[in-house]
């Protein structure tokens, strides 16, 4: 949707090394200096806004180029200017150096495969080689054309940083907020004092501040690494006082304002295809699927955004003549077509799961960085966001899951909308598997069931898949400990683009274990969140992509001539984060083996840590359990 203000280093953090007892200026390489300073005065046109940054890198290692260049990206609603880039090279006693200034500055097109940005140009600065004991220093311009944009300031850096300042210089009748994220936010050492012409300057200083570090499975970056989020609430000038970002109204009104701007869809192309995609039903239900699927197949998803394209979309006619949009041309699209079919869509915004922030606490554009579209049937809400080609109708992105969601309530001003998390049993993944002994190998026949949330997952990696499709499925079958090997398979659609079947033949080689007289099978041939035990040293919470239930019936048969000596007892366990019930029963000459696992968690926090540890412990002892035979 737009450019969410995070720097390269939010999408692969380079750390060369990094400990908690570690001092900043030991280690390989350091920001000495990391300060920004933003100045907003007020113009005859309202606020004009100006950042100044300065960065000092210092080198305790001989550095390649490619490990010193960096990277200021341009906005079309801003401008970067005055950039200076000089490099120090150490001579003789320690401090003296030789300064250099590099002119090796050029303007790159940026592509990403990132799924939301504005970005599409960035400076790259290029240092020679700088030595050990030497340093670079940057230093720019950022002004920016409208105020709503200021940028945020991270303290936390992708090195470590000794010393880092964020300075707020407003004139008299401006008047601003901010609100402090991360981890290291009530660290932060904050003055406030009045110049001499009334201006007040705000500032916020850090120091020793380790390089960020994302543990796996963490929310990211944005979470943890402590930054500020400032907007300018309201300005007074000539006796009146004008709202820019004071609150959520401000914001959606804002917002609005780029939706009046999309110039009106008389496309009798569009009509027609929505009229032909719903004239054969009534059901309110089935013209929106019908409309929505229609999207998600001739529309081509591409995160492409320059300047106010990043909130305003094209025109509903232009995306369909194109076929392809971003996530806000997709809504528009899509919304369009609804109220062709007199259903009553509305534009909506909302952040993806990588934001930690509320509308409430922080009214600004960095709040969401996505578009999706709002339908209310009946007394259903249906979040419908077409950038994903598989995501069913009915489900929302995995990745806006308990998100607020912004929109329009029924007298035309803002509402806020919790995006729903889901049950587990609204994603049931089933298996069902018929097993015996081959000599050693376990061989057989197996169906597993997909739906609505894994249905997506699936599809998307079963579809992009880079290596052979048997290949992809034998890890995604993921059967036994090793040894797996998949003979034939089919996949086939139960409910057309929600839910599908994987029939499939195995074979698990050296399976059963021979101890004395006796022999030992191990039935749990898959196991799910089997190395999700969370370290004892972790901080950061622990997200899990979307809840779900795992079925698995398994019926086993006992090789001729030979007797069941034990069966593991039956398990229930329930925690507060999932459950596990393990049950085993024999018919005749086949032993029936039933599992369900419920994951009951999008977000394990730290104060959660030792339950969900609990609950995998208990996991395991299941998975190890196996049946012995003689």
């Amino acid at each position: 949707m737009k450019f969410v203000q995070v720097y390269l280093l939010l999408v692969c953090l380079f750390i060369w090394e990094h400990s908690s007892a570690q001092k900043i200026e030991e280690s390989k390489v350091y920001y000495a200096i990391n300060n920004e300073e933003v100045k907003i005065s007020l113009g005859s046109n309202g606020p004009q806004v100006s950042h100044t940054i300065l960065q000092k890198k210092f080198f305790n290692v001989n550095a390649d180029p490619y490990l010193t260049e960096e990277y200021i990206f341009d906005r079309s609603f801003s401008e970067v200017k005055n950039i200076k880039a000089t490099y120090g090279l150490p001579f003789g006693d320690k401090g003296k150096f030789t300064v250099n200034r590099t002119s090796n500055i050029s303007k790159q097109t940026y592509f990403s495969r990132g799924v939301f940005y504005d970005d599409n140009t960035y400076n790259q600065i290029e240092y020679p080689r700088v030595l050990a004991g030497g340093y670079t220093e940057l230093e720019y311009q950022i002004e920016l054309e409208d105020p709503h944009f200021i940028k945020d300031f991270y303290f936390t850096e992708d090195y470590g940083v000794k010393s880092s300042t964020y300075s707020v210089i407003v004139d008299p009748g401006v008047n601003i907020d901010w609100k402090v994220f991360g981890e290291q936010r009530d660290q932060l050492e904050f003055s406030e004092v009045t110049l001499k012409k009334g201006e007040k300057k705000y500032s916020w200083t850090l120091k020793d501040i380790q390089p960020y570090q994302g543990e796996k499975g963490s929310p990211g970056y944005l979470f943890y690494g402590t930054h500020i989020v400032l907007r300018i609430k309201n300005y007074t000038q000539d006796g009146k006082t004008q709202n820019v970002l004071g609150s959520v109204d401000d914001l959606f009104t804002w917002y609005q304002s780029f939706i009046e701007q999309i110039p009106p869809s008389n496309d009798s192309i569009i009509q027609n295809i929505t009229k032909s995609l719903i004239k054969n039903t009534d059901n309110d239900f089935e013209k929106a699927r019908n409309i929505y699927n229609w999207v998600q197949d001739n529309i081509r998803y591409i995160a492409f955004e320059d300047g106010w394209r990043g909130f305003i979309p094209y025109p509903a006619q232009q995306i369909c003549d194109k076929k392809y949009g971003d996530c806000k041309d997709m809504a528009h699209l899509l919304l369009t077509m609804l109220k062709i079919a007199n259903l009553p869509a509305k534009h909506a915004w909302v952040g993806t799961r990588d934001l930690p922030y509320r509308y409430e606490e922080s009214p600004d554009p960095g709040v969401d960085n996505h578009m999706i579209v709002f339908l209310e049937i009946e007394d259903s809400t249906i979040l419908l966001d077409a950038t994903d080609s598989y995501s069913p109708f009915g489900y929302p992105t995995s990745f806006i899951l308990s998100k607020e969601v912004l929109t329009t309530n029924k007298d035309g001003n803002y509402r806020i909308y919790k995006a729903p998390e889901f049950k587990p049993e609204n994603c049931i993944i089933s298996d069902t598997i018929f097993a015996e002994i081959s000599e050693n190998a376990i061989i057989g026949k197996g169906s597993k069931y997909i739906e609505s949330f894994e249905y997506s997952y699936f599809q998307h990696n079963y579809n992009a898949s880079n290596s052979s499709t048997k290949e992809f499925l034998e890890g995604y079958l993921e059967l036994g400990l090793q040894n797996f090997e998949l003979m034939d398979w089919k996949v086939s659609q139960i409910v057309p683009r929600s839910k599908l079947k994987i029939d499939y033949e195995y074979d698990i080689h050296r399976q059963v274990v021979n101890y004395e007289n006796s022999k030992f099978v191990n039935l749990n041939l898959s196991r799910p969140f089997s190395s999700s035990l969370l370290s004892e040293k972790r901080t950061q919470s622990f997200e899990i992509e979307y809840k779900r239930k795992y079925e698995f019936h398994l019926a086993f048969k006992i090789p001729e001539n030979k007797r069941i000596a034990h069966l593991p007892d039956d398990i229930e366990s329930t925690f507060s984060v999932g459950s596990i019930s393990a049950k085993y029963s024999q018919n005749g000459n086949t032993i029936l083996y039933d599992r369900i696992i419920l994951i009951d968690r999008l977000l394990i926090e730290p104060a959660e840590f030792s339950e969900w540890n609990n609950f995998i412990k208990a996991l395991l002892k299941v998975y190890n359990s196996a049946i012995e035979f003689n």
